[in-house]
């Protein structure tokens, strides 16, 4: 599957995207959250918006959202 461009990017794909990660198994959700911060935090900072994506991921794959994210 290849990403979507800006274009394409609508509340549809992003529900659709969410429904696809919230059906992951188990032992699989932990390293997608801990790649969501990884990226949010690859340039030293966390921005707002970064934030929200992050604990919105967190939130759908119901895993604690992690302390780098919470501070």
């Amino acid at each position: 599957m290849k990403p979507l461009g800006q274009g394409e990017l609508d509340i549809n794909a992003i529900r659709d995207a969410l429904e696809r990660l919230r059906r992951l198994a188990p032992f699989a959700k932990p390293a997608v959250l801990k790649a969501c911060v990884e990226a949010s935090t690859a340039d030293g900072q966390v921005h707002l918006a970064e934030a929200e994506l992050v604990r919105m991921v967190a939130a759908t794959l119901d895993c604690p959202v992690p302390p780098t994210i919470t501070a």
